[in-house]
């Protein structure tokens, strides 16, 4: 497992809140099962909180440590 930050541009409404057109990132978490040399199932835990958080705020290029 390896942590990753995601990133992206808010083009639609998501959350409730109307798209931005900002760039936006949150981190996450990508989980991978694999079935012989091929990938069977991907599941991401994410920050989803940090992030709708970022698109309320307009604090999406602020890096937290």
């Amino acid at each position: 497992m390896t942590a990753k930050r995601f990133h992206g541009t808010h083009r639609k409404e998501l959350f409730g809140i109307p798209a931005t057109g900002r760039h936006v990132w949150w981190y996450g978490a990508p989980f991978v099962m694999f079935e012989g040399d091929k990938v069977k199932d991907l599941w991401v835990l994410g920050d989803i909180h940090g992030l709708i958080e970022r698109l309320k705020d307009g604090a999406s290029n602020v890096a937290v440590a």
